[in-house]
């Protein structure tokens, strides 16, 4: 109802609540709008690059993280066979030990006796 109003009032030349459009007054806005649109372009152009570059390093670093996780993994399991390896040595070691100490019983059993030390 309000915009019937105000065109009517326009077409009659007596409307004072809306200022005239001059063609400078276009111009201006035209303008302004154009370098507004050109300053958005802009804009994009570089969130777009900034958004690639950072697309590219995340990339990367994702890459980087699972060579990593593989590397680790590898030097695991090297760690875990020495591990067993020095595991296996140590219970061969105590195996031994306690052969050497039961033939060290012997002897000293056979010492007492008054038996020789050499069974044959």
């Amino acid at each position: 109802m309000e915009f019937r109003r105000l065109r009517e009032e326009s077409k009659q030349g007596n409307n004072t609540s809306v200022l005239p459009i001059t063609t400078s007054t276009k111009t201006k806005d035209t303008d302004k709008k154009r370098k507004e649109i050109e300053e958005l372009k802009s804009l994009l152009k570089q969130k777009e690059e900034e958004f690639k570059n950072l697309k590219m390093k995340y990339a990367a670093a994702t890459s980087r993280a699972t060579s990593l996780d593989k590397e680790i993994k590898g030097l695991k399991a090297a760690d875990n066979s020495k591990l067993k390896v020095v595991i296996d040595k140590s219970d061969n070691d105590n195996k031994l030990i306690e052969l050497l100490k039961a033939e060290v019983n012997k002897l000293k059993k056979n010492v007492q006796v008054g038996n020789s030390p050499i069974d044959v």
